[in-house]
């Protein structure tokens, strides 16, 4: 079973447990499984807020990096979580929306020059690639980085990270780095 909390804990260790990282999640439980991973790690630059990310936020542009670690309908775990072909994500227009709304409330907390990050564990365009390109229309403070310049084309797709399970050997994953400019 994976740990709770890896993109969190990664990031904390990859300030070297400087600075701040503010976990927010309206899951009691995930945050008790995260405080777990950090205190087993010794991270102590992890703020855990337990609320809804849509109703969290500053009154400004306050930070240089923001993570949204979307839900989605999972559809790029299948292979460990096959339940998941049963559960409730049934609709995904809904499921859609919400993802739009995230992107758009947490690019209201980032600053000139700062990134954006919208990460999924699903394949679906409709999640990913077509969510990025309407959230870019809207918002052309916004641009995209490329992928492929940081990260090796082998998991890359049109400036995308994209994992494929059949492909890569591991879970289906899609991420999109941003970049307010203005």
């Amino acid at each position: 079973m994976p740990l709770r909390g890896g993109k969190c804990t990664y990031i904390a260790e990859k300030l070297n447990n400087t600075g701040e990282v503010i976990a927010v999640d309206k899951i009691p439980n995930k945050m008790k499984l995260l405080k777990q991973a950090a205190d087993r790690l010794q991270l102590t630059n992890i703020v855990q807020i337990t609320t809804d990310a849509l109703k969290y936020g500053p009154v400004a542009p306050a930070y240089d990096r923001v993570l949204v670690d979307a839900p989605c309908s999972g559809w790029g775990v299948f292979s460990r979580k096959a339940d998941l072909r049963w559960q409730a994500h049934n609709d995904i227009p809904e499921l859609i929306k919400l993802q739009e709304k995230a992107l758009e409330h947490a690019a209201n907390f980032v600053k000139p020059e700062g990134y954006l990050v919208y990460s999924t564990c699903t394949m679906n365009p409709d999640e990913n690639e077509k969510q990025i390109e309407k959230f870019l229309r809207r918002n052309p403070k916004f641009t995209l980085v490329r992928a492929e310049n940081t990260i090796s084309s082998d998991f890359t797709e049109n400036g995308f990270l994209k994992t494929i399970p059949f492909r890569h050997f591991m879970d289906g994953a899609f991420g999109a780095k941003l970049q307010r400019t203005k």
